[in-house]
């Protein structure tokens, strides 16, 4: 066991996406990808079962808030579905006050639908989606005067480690993981994943390792900044 970790009070939330949702899901799985939804929301949902067996490895006590998953959550963790944006806002900002460090795997879109219609829409020609601002919860969360060690990631197509350094700094976190989603044997759909960890005290860049050396590697990290 971790002492920092499996200390009395450290709770882990993790954030997480899943599939199908609404929408208002990762834009980065565009229309007219060939992944099936089974396809999406087994790979999609690999970094946060990561993420979360390596935070029980270490014995801490986890929620879990994530969208719809084949993935089911072992019984020792505390889990809350949520379906859409706004149900994850809700349910993040009820459960952060009682949160140590919040990871957030949620790759949650900065659009949603600006209306819903519960019936089938009828096929008329031309159909203009119309997309409203979605809740903008790290932001939320980093502006609060009692936050816990926030965790955020920056999925990027190509070497845009400024994008990352600008979303650590914009929405108060405390640390973020920059991947390129492009790069060989890193993203989506594989077993391994390179990445560059960030937080307010250095950057470091690790070498192509297995995603539970990864998730390893970010709590680590996380445990040492914390002591």
């Amino acid at each position: 066991l971790d002492p920092l970790m499996a200390e009395p009070g450290v709770s882990v939330e993790i954030i997480a996406p899943g599939h199908p949702l609404p929408v208002e899901a990762d834009l980065i799985l565009i229309p007219g990808t060939k992944s099936t939804r089974a396809d999406l929301a087994a790979f999609r949902a690999e970094g946060w079962d990561i993420d979360l067996r390596a935070a029980l490895r270490r014995g801490a006590q986890v929620t879990l808030i994530s969208g719809p998953s084949p993935l089911r959550p072992p019984k020792a963790v505390t889990f809350i579905p949520v379906e859409t944006a706004e149900d994850m806002r809700h349910a993040v900002s009820h459960a952060v006050d009682d949160s140590t460090i919040l990871i957030m795997a949620a790759a949650v879109a900065d659009f949603m639908p600006a209306e819903r219609r519960s019936g089938k829409i009828e096929k008329s020609g031309e159909m203009i989606l119309r997309l409203a601002p979605a809740p903008d919860i790290l932001s939320a969360v980093g502006g609060k005067k009692e936050k816990p060690f926030i965790v955020g990631f920056a999925a990027e197509t190509g070497q845009r480690l400024d994008r990352a350094r600008k979303k650590f700094r914009s929405k108060n976190m405390d640390m973020i993981v920059f991947n390129d989603v492009t790069g060989a044997g890193s993203g989506f759909d594989v077993d391994t994943n390179k990445v560059t960890i960030i937080d307010r005290e250095e950057e470091t860049a690790l070498p192509l390792l297995g995603k539970d050396e990864v998730a390893d590697a970010i709590l680590d990290r996380v445990a040492k900044l914390r002591a």
